[in-house]
């Protein structure tokens, strides 16, 4: 025999009604509008006319299955596809009131205010000397022989030989990962050190 869905008919299920919702507080102009925001990996195209806006000081979820976009749109932010030939992004993205598209805006200066966290260690395609010291370069004020000295590669387990070999041929998910804590380090270090 099946069970049936129905409640028995002497229990009394009571739902209350609904509330009228509350109007939501003005919270003044957006900190981030998206405006018919189309994204490419070659002629491929991920993102189709992405609108919406973020307030200031909020919080938001991008939430979907796997492969729907919510990581481009992210890596959009920061113009985090530029590193990569054949991406491109069509459309605004307003951060502050600023078009970050547009080709003038300093991408180091961007990336510096609009910081990502990965869920995986994430290279740049450079190498890792580049890649450990970008945070380094990022935060200002190390150059030259001091920045040689700050990067230490020697705990990626590779050896001084491997340090100018690009990403991601020569090395395996534990040197990026490696890589990945360092950047972040040395960031923190460079940028509490002025």
């Amino acid at each position: 025999m099946i069970p049936s869905t129905k409640p028995p008919k002497h229990l009394k299920i009571r739902v209350p009604h609904p509330a009228a919702a509350e109007p939501a507080p003005d919270l003044g102009p957006p900190k981030i509008e998206v405006r018919s925001l189309n994204f490419y990996y070659g002629a491929v195209q991920s993102l189709h006319n992405i609108n919406m806006t973020l307030a200031d000081r909020s919080i938001s979820a991008f939430i979907g299955p796997s492969g729907c976009g919510k990581s481009t749109l992210l890596r959009v932010m920061n113009r985090m596809y530029a590193l990569y030939p054949r991406q491109r992004a069509e459309g605004e993205v307003l951060i502050g009131g600023s078009d970050i598209l547009r080709p003038s805006v300093d991408v180091a200066e961007l990336r510096y205010r609009v910081g990502m966290v990965f869920q995986k260690p994430t290279p740049f395609p450079m190498s890792v000397f580049e890649n450990v010291a970008f945070g380094l370069r990022l935060a200002g004020g190390v150059r030259g022989a001091d920045l040689k000295v700050r990067v230490d590669c020697r705990h990626l387990g590779r050896g001084q030989g491997q340090v100018g070999r690009r990403w991601p041929q020569s090395f395996g998910r534990a040197a990026a990962a490696a890589v990945h804590c360092t950047r972040r380090r040395c960031a923190t270090r460079g940028s509490a050190s002025r």
